[in-house]
């Protein structure tokens, strides 16, 4: 005779991983009943039939979570950048006309400064400051809040500054460092989009990062010229439930060149 199932084994805390009270073994909620039937039973949902997705983090864990993302992908980034001192072309004749700051806000104060973490970056480049078509490069980053929309809309710059004898060779490295971050998979290809009233190209692209089970399209465009190398990064948790497809990546390169032109600094 089989041994019919125990209590319901709460978790220590009493929560869900999503901030939920797990609910009670006694009674179970009134209203169209569940997919997966009463507790112990084998799902009614037909063969072929996927399960909804699970719940949403609550709004202060997501937020957490997208920062670790924004940081993880940051760093990976700057990682590959790294490649450029040993792998980048050029004499090292060059001459930089920039540099990169972390100001304030962006856009005209739609997003205001959450952290700057130019020094963190900055001390993890120990080592790999100089080397064959790279000098003297230094690190630059910040967080960024929306000013008047929801707490989890954040815009994140991360880049580099110095020499660069082969920008296009660095631009490639850059990439290649947020692509393989292990925290993204590419969904959208990059492409080459030069903003309205620009002669600067940026190459933009969506990257799908992995926010607990579900996976947030993320667009980034990236720039490099002969003194700073940086990639411009839009998050929000509303594109946890949109597809990457549907994200207007010439609309953000408008964007992004706004914002490059306030954290680029003519010497």
């Amino acid at each position: 005779m089989s041994t019919p199932p125990g209590p319901y084994v709460q978790h220590p805390y009493g929560q869900s991983p999503y901030g939920q009270p797990y609910p009670q073994p006694q009674t179970y909620p009134q209203g169209p009943p569940s997919p997966y039937g009463p507790y112990g039973q084998a799902p009614q949902a037909g063969w072929g039939v996927q399960p909804p997705l699970p719940p949403l983090p609550p709004q202060r864990n997501t937020g957490k979570v997208i920062a670790v993302v924004v940081g993880a992908i940051a760093f990976f980034a700057v990682g590959g950048a790294g490649l450029l001192v040993t792998l980048g072309g050029g004499g090292g004749g060059t001459k930089a006309d920039y540099k990169l700051t972390v100001p304030r806000s962006l856009e005209s104060g739609k997003y205001t400064l959450q952290q700057d973490i130019s020094q963190k970056l900055d001390s993890d480049m120990a080592g790999q400051r100089s080397g064959y078509g790279a000098h003297d490069m230094r690190g630059a980053a910040g967080e960024y809040q929306s000013a008047s929309g929801s707490s989890l809309d954040r815009m994140s710059v991360t880049g580099l500054y110095g020499t660069i004898d082969d920008p296009d060779v660095a631009k490639d490295h850059f990439l290649h460092g947020m692509e393989t971050s292990g925290t993204t998979t590419v969904a959208v290809p990059s492409k080459v989009i030069t903003p309205s009233g620009s002669t600067e190209p940026l190459t933009c692209e969506v990257l799908n990062a992995q926010v607990g089970v579900r996976t947030l399209p993320t667009p980034v465009c990236v720039w490099a010229d002969n003194g700073t190398l940086a990639a411009v990064m839009k998050l929000s948790a509303t594109n946890l439930t949109t597809s990457a497809d549907s994200i207007d990546l010439n609309a953000f390169a408008e964007e992004a060149n706004t914002i490059r032109e306030e954290v680029r600094v003519r010497l």
